[in-house]
């Protein structure tokens, strides 16, 4: 029989670290193993949200669909640092845009410009970039980044700017 090198076994470390420490997260949780909670665990426990609550809606706090949410996931990575987080269109790059072209990113809290937006004009401006709808050329297109889908998302993300400034 072939004795297996020690640095053989180094390579199984993160493996069975990986397993210890989902049993150890899986323990902790607060269920035993009949699936029932104990009363102690839940008590010390009550102001904890577990990862399955937050994987099942992380959205729930801001008031957003499944849908929207995973708009704004998309926004914030792509389309935040033209039109600010809230929509305002000031985000970081939006000095620089002013400064030396002249334009300023598009106000999606306006809610009479977005209700003069059509849902396929602003997919052409997402697909396409500015220019294909008359816009900004500063303006890039996202059609060969963004899947249809996620397309859809931030564009049903985008109509809850005008609803959430009201809020504010």
């Amino acid at each position: 029989m072939e004795r297996i090198s020690f640095r053989r076994w180094l390579r199984f470390i993160p493996l069975v670290g990986g397993i210890l420490f989902l049993v150890v997260q899986c323990t902790v949780s607060g269920e035993s193993s009949s699936g029932e909670e104990s009363r102690d665990t839940t008590e010390s426990n009550a102001g904890t949200i577990t990862f399955a609550q937050l994987a099942q809606a992380p959205y729930a706090d801001l008031h957003l669909t499944r849908l929207e949410y995973k708009g704004k996931v998309i926004y914030d990575h792509y389309c935040a640092v033209c039109h600010g987080e809230n929509g305002d269109g000031n985000g970081f790059n939006a000095f620089n845009l002013e400064s030396s072209f002249q334009v300023k990113p598009f106000d999606f809290t306006d809610s009479t410009a977005m209700a003069g937006l059509s849902e396929e004009e602003m997919k052409q401006a997402i697909r396409y970039g500015g220019t294909a709808v008359g816009k900004s050329p500063y303006m890039p297109p996202w059609g060969y980044t963004l899947r249809e889908d996620e397309i859809r998302a931030l564009i049903a993300y985008l109509r809850t700017f005008p609803a959430l400034s009201k809020e504010e």
